[in-house]
């Protein structure tokens, strides 16, 4: 197919993804915008489950009996879901297939600092900045992420392990701004107990979920116990969240020296949530770095800071993310920023989310 000189907004086309194990068939889909480079297209459904084609994926499109070679550019899982795919002899190439999904464990050293929350935010902010987020509620003794976000899954990682689902998209739910989430389980804490076979569904999933992400957010346990440490040595990077409370401040530096015992290199950096005013959150941060650089001999890298509003107290308890509820507001912005960082710096190359599982099973079973 030379150009879409026929082609019109509105008509159905075919696309067959090409060398992927996972989805196999011919998909029917249909065109909602043409522009000089890219189509963008219905993302598909088959049986009432959405077919999620990650960025990358390389495709071969048929419009009016003809066929061409084409590739997926973008997806968009917000209201109108929709998929960004290369119009003919304009393949983009991108680099998703080439690049491991990094691995993030956020957690804290004691519950209620606002970690969970924190998280479901910083999602959102790193998926409206153009990253395909996933975020796995990986609290072994107080999953609440479906909670904060009104949800009522079917399906958790058990069903994966139990071969009680299909694939990892049978048991992921689509959160706010397309972020991809896994609900909590007592998977995690079987996971030293999996028999082989149990264990080959679990890395058959998440190197299917490592397709189609970016960024990978992992919410932690709060405090200090080996499932918690085991999960956070698993990871590419740590963000550790507190908060100006003394006991936090005490709690977050205990974290810090029991995970640099066993890993002085792994990347930790702290957030300080819940501070009246920006200066407090950089006074708990050159605190804890300063104690961390004396005695631990470690250089802590302090993030920054959220702080604490009416506004944001309101989104809590009405269980809307404040990037949805009021992303203008002073905090939407201070977690925007963090999600920035993040995402702005240039780390050592990620390990991906099969290795995270591989390096998570082998501390489990020490």
């Amino acid at each position: 197919m030379g150009n879409l000189s026929d082609v019109q907004i509105g008509q159905e086309l075919k696309i067959n993804p090409v060398n992927n194990d996972i989805y196999t068939k011919t998909y029917h889909s249909q065109i909602l915008n043409i522009g000089k480079r890219e189509l963008r297209i219905s993302i598909p459904y088959v049986n009432g489950r959405l077919i999620p084609l990650g960025a990358g994926t390389q495709i071969k499109v048929i419009i009016n009996s003809e066929t061409f070679d084409s590739e997926v550019i973008s997806r968009e899982l917000g209201h109108e879901k929709s998929l960004i795919i290369a119009t003919p002899h304009s393949i983009f190439r991108g680099n998703r297939v080439n690049n491991k999904t990094k691995v993030i464990s956020i957690t804290s050293g004691k519950g209620g600092v606002g970690k969970s929350t924190l998280s479901i935010n910083l999602a959102i902010a790193m998926s409206k900045l153009g990253k395909k987020v996933c975020l796995i509620d990986a609290d072994l003794g107080m999953a609440n992420i479906d909670v904060l976000l009104k949800m009522t899954p079917k399906m958790n990682l058990t069903h994966i392990i139990n071969n009680e689902a299909e694939n990892i998209f049978d048991v992921i739910v689509e959160g706010p701004e397309g972020v991809l989430i896994v609900p909590g389980s007592s998977g995690w804490q079987n996971i030293a107990n999996l028999k082989d076979r149990q264990f080959q569904r679990l890395i058959k999933a998440f190197n299917e979920l490592e397709q189609y992400t970016d960024i990978i957010l992992f919410d932690t346990g709060a405090g200090i116990n080996n499932n918690i440490i085991n999960f956070l040595l698993a990871s590419d990077e740590v963000l550790l969240v507190t908060t100006p409370e003394p006991h936090a401040i005490t709690d977050a530096y205990a974290m810090i020296k029991v995970i640099m015992e066993q890993k002085k290199d792994l990347g930790v950096k702290l957030i300080v949530n819940k501070t009246s005013t920006p200066k407090e959150g950089s006074n708990v941060g050159n605190k804890i770095s300063f104690a961390s650089n004396k005695f631990l001999g470690v250089s802590m890298e302090y993030l920054g800071c959220v702080q604490e509003n009416q506004s944001f107290i309101k989104s809590s308890k009405n269980q809307t993310p404040i990037l949805q509820n009021q992303p203008n507001s002073k905090t939407a912005k201070e977690i925007k920023d963090l999600a920035s960082s993040l995402i702005g710096e240039k780390n050592k190359p990620s390990s991906g989310m099969v290795g995270f599982i591989k390096k998570l099973t082998g501390l489990f079973k020490k």
